[in-house]
């Protein structure tokens, strides 16, 4: 979500890019942020036993906690959860059972176990149980999140060539990724020529970034962050020109955790000069 106004210039741009930068430090790095993602489980069809215990096929790091926590069932595309311990809330309240809404639907289940949180993620068909550890952070003692120096040079000036292509990638786990490219951006950056294809985001993606109607998402890597890559919303108007504001680019949420599975940019959102703007490429602190 861009929420720095398209009009906005001078001191009341940084103003509100210096805003943007703390919620994307929040939701990067806070207690229940990106980094707090600790693990991630693909659902097979049937039921798989969540606990503490060794025999547990969703193994909950936390020694404190029931060998059998639950069992999630699924059966097609839907999850249901039943509670085998009294540790097991949503929303504050005990709970025994639970059909789990997805992240793709606007309002998840989230269960609530100690300092653990876990919920459905639904990725092209595949269903999985992701976890979030609430002290995982401070654990961490993570590095902050840094930024290049806000400069309104790297709001560019681009057109918009309408596309109806699907895209055929991978994740940073290398499985299949189809992105649904509906337009590429053209530009230039001092006297070089760009292209960018941008996307459509699929619906769990829009619901996680707030995107509106109007705007799309672009993957791109340049000479400042290869092999990593960045992202950046951009508006779509009727018309055919829009602007890309670089001071807005961020690090995919796989930046913050190894259990994210991030698409990655297509090879051809690769751009030759340095992009020295938004988000620096964040280092994940590795426990030791």
């Amino acid at each position: 979500m861009s929420d720095v106004p398209a009009m906005a210039t001078g001191a009341g741009y940084r103003v509100a890019v210096e805003a943007h930068r703390a919620r994307r430090r929040r939701e990067a790095l806070g207690a229940d942020g990106w980094i707090a993602v600790i693990g991630l489980h693909w659902l097979p069809q049937g039921v798989s036993d969540a606990g503490s215990g060794a025999a547990a096929a969703i193994r909950l790091p936390d020694a404190s906690l029931p060998a059998l926590c639950g069992r999630f069932e699924r059966s097609g595309n839907r999850v249901h959860f039943h509670g085998a311990a009294d540790a097991v809330m949503v929303g504050g309240r005990r709970i025994e059972s639970v059909d789990m809404v997805p992240d793709s639907e606007p309002a998840p289940t989230v269960l609530e176990i100690g300092a653990l949180r876990l919920f459905v993620i639904e990725r092209d068909g595949d269903l999985g149980v992701r976890i979030k550890d609430l002290r995982h952070a401070a654990a961490l003692q993570a590095p902050p999140l840094e930024f290049w120096p806000v400069d309104e040079d790297w709001r560019i000036a681009a057109d918009v060539v309408r596309l109806d292509r699907l895209h055929h990638g991978a994740d940073v786990f290398g499985r299949p990724h189809a992105y649904q490219a509906t337009f590429e951006l053209r530009f230039r950056i001092d006297d070089t020529d760009c292209a960018l294809l941008a996307f459509d985001p699929p619906r769990y993606a829009r619901l996680q970034a707030g995107l509106a109607p109007d705007e799309g998402s672009v993957l791109f890597t340049d000479a400042s962050c290869a092999p990593k890559h960045r992202s950046v919303t951009v508006r779509i108007p009727a018309s055919g020109a829009t602007s890309i504001d670089f001071n807005l680019a961020e690090n995919p949420h796989c930046s913050f955790s190894d259990h994210v599975p991030c698409p990655l940019p297509p090879p051809a959102n690769r751009i030759a000069l340095p992009v020295e703007a938004g988000e620096t490429i964040y280092a994940l602190p590795r426990v030791r």
